[in-house]
């Protein structure tokens, strides 16, 4: 994959369309989302990607016979889509990678703060949090790990690396009370303090997710079971007293792909928006 991004990245220079504050915005989604490239390589393979849709697209409209003017707009604007959504995926990923190191950072803190009451060196909480099982978090102290140990960065220069890394405001509100409690001394007050205001915040999350769960649940219930009763209703009555006409292909495909779709939707959305302590993994 990478090998193909180099490529597609000498072939065409499309980066070089855009402002050096849309790529600099993309090279911090890419750096927070933990993805291996730089933003020229990035919009570059993007827009090599767009065009190969915008070319593949084309023909297939072109075989359904339509206006060739029609086929170019139709083609341009998918391809604008492709290159749009692609884009914008290292800052979903980066929300993504934010979550999952904000699911386990209550915890983490409150153990390290236990470390610090226990006179740990820092240095060596940061190995014991690399070694354990955070998920990410545990990533993101290693990497911090490895940099104080070749003698690159102190610990507090660690931790304001580590902040910059992961787009979220309570990774950076923990690496600053870790960075003062390294810098000041301290007995893990302030970060035991944090840490419970991380769990509690938690807390709210699934307390507000249990009651968007209700709502949709019944929502759930009325697309998948309530519309395709009424629907059917419908087009028994309508067929029977009033001029209204449907073909069978499209009440197959009513059944068969629009209702489920619509009640797919919600699982996926409701999947998507769920703390991330109820995902797993």
């Amino acid at each position: 994959m990478e090998k193909f991004i180099a490529q597609a990245s000498r072939i065409l220079k499309v980066s070089n369309f855009f402002s050096p504050k849309f790529r600099k915005n993309v090279g911090k989604d890419l750096a927070q989302a933990n993805i291996a490239l730089n933003e020229e390589e990035y919009i570059n393979a993007t827009g090599f990607a767009a065009i190969v849709f915008f070319i593949f697209s084309f023909f297939i409209f072109y075989a359904l016979n339509i206006n060739i003017v029609q086929c170019i707009a139709f083609s341009a604007l998918l391809g604008a889509v492709v290159f749009f959504l692609i884009c914008k995926y290292p800052a979903y990923k980066k929300k993504k990678r934010a979550e999952e190191i904000e699911k386990d950072l209550g915890i983490a803190l409150k153990t390290i703060a236990s470390k610090i009451k226990a006179g740990t060196p820092f240095e060596k909480i940061f190995a014991q949090i690399a070694a354990s099982n955070y998920g990410v978090l545990s990533e993101e102290f290693g990497k911090a790990d490895a940099k104080i140990k070749s003698g690159a960065l102190n610990a507090c220069e660690a931790l304001k690396k580590m902040a910059d890394n992961v787009d979220s405001l309570l990774v950076k509100r923990a690496c600053m009370q870790l960075c003062f409690a390294y810098g000041h001394g301290g007995k893990g007050g302030g970060i035991e303090k944090t840490s419970e205001e991380i769990i509690e915040l938690q807390k709210i999350k699934i307390k507000e997710y249990a009651a968007k769960l209700n709502f949709f649940g019944l929502l759930f219930v009325t697309l998948s079971s309530t519309v395709p009763a009424l629907f059917s209703a419908y087009l028994t009555i309508g067929s029977m007293f009033l001029d209204f006409t449907i073909s069978p292909n499209e009440v197959i495909l009513s059944y068969v792909l629009l209702f489920p779709a619509m009640g797919a939707g919600v699982l996926l959305y409701l999947k998507e928006k769920s703390p991330k302590l109820f995902r797993g993994g």
